[in-house]
């Protein structure tokens, strides 16, 4: 066994505000708290997954539980939410925990830092945790969002969680924030939500992306004041099925791509017309 040795790695100057050392101590089960700004929701499949851990509890397994003091004499779980669910299914009532001094801006941080890397957050958790962290691209694409009537779920919804105008495309919407200013970035998702005309629809990543590079081809229909009708005259699933077709038989192409020559041809002659079919 070897010791703990970092002279082969180049020294790094330490933050000069290391934080409050956390302590280590056991905590009723009853006393702890999920805060739902950030932590995931228990779906179907978290349920098969902390049922799985149950099964198989052994507290050599068990790895300490982080927790923050929160108003109440309680305490909110930044990470372990599953495994302290799994414990209690088990009929044990008390887990080690360590404990950190964070507001509910910092639980936030810690739990994205703690889980951002690892499978079982999804991109729709990372950004709600995101914002609860007040992380300023998330709120910022957040707010555009909103002001676009565009919701963003928290999670991967059931068919009859979908409204028109929502979306779980985090990395699309990256994006786009990355690529135009907010005015422009309004425009566009105003532009996509107004192609989805069924219910139960979600906006497409693909469509988005293929929105990205259609508008920045297309410069000038920011400015068109018919640009909104234009994108109203089309049908979000309607394009995505032709589209997903034609790549489907030519090798190499992908359906963004389609759906970005579709939207180039469709919209420069509805514009060309004059007037909306």
């Amino acid at each position: 066994m070897r010791r703990i040795d970092t002279s082969a790695i180049p020294p790094v100057a330490p933050p000069a505000n290391l934080g409050p050392a956390p302590d280590l101590r056991w905590i009723d089960i009853s006393a702890l708290r999920v805060d739902p700004l950030y932590q995931r929701e228990i779906g179907r499949h978290n349920i098969a997954h902390i049922r799985k851990i149950a099964a198989a509890f052994d507290w050599r397994l068990f790895s300490v539980v982080v927790v923050s003091p929160v108003p109440g004499g309680v305490f909110a779980i930044v990470d372990g939410q599953h495994r302290t669910t799994a414990a209690a299914l088990c009929g044990i009532e008390s887990v080690p925990c360590q404990v950190i001094q964070a507001d509910a801006a910092m639980q936030a941080r810690a739990f994205e830092a703690i889980n951002g890397s690892t499978i079982k957050v999804t991109p729709q958790q990372r950004f709600k945790a995101a914002i609860a962290a007040g992380d300023p691209q998330a709120v910022r694409i957040h707010e555009l969002a909103k002001r676009a009537r565009v919701k963003i779920l928290g999670g991967i919804p059931s068919t009859l969680q979908v409204t028109p105008g929502d979306c779980i495309s985090i990395l699309a919407l990256q994006r786009l924030a990355a690529t135009f200013d907010d005015e422009h970035c309004v425009l566009i998702l105003e532009c996509l939500r107004l192609m989805i005309t069924r219910p139960k629809i979600l906006m497409r990543s693909d469509m988005i992306e293929a929105a990205i590079e259609a508008f920045r081809d297309r410069p000038a229909w920011f400015a068109h004041p018919r640009i909104k009708a234009c994108f109203a005259s089309l049908d979000q699933e309607r394009a995505y099925q032709s589209c997903r077709e034609l790549a489907a038989r030519e090798d190499g192409l992908k359906i963004r791509d389609c759906l970005c020559a579709l939207l180039l041809e469709e919209i420069d002659e509805e514009l060309a017309k004059g007037k909306v079919a």
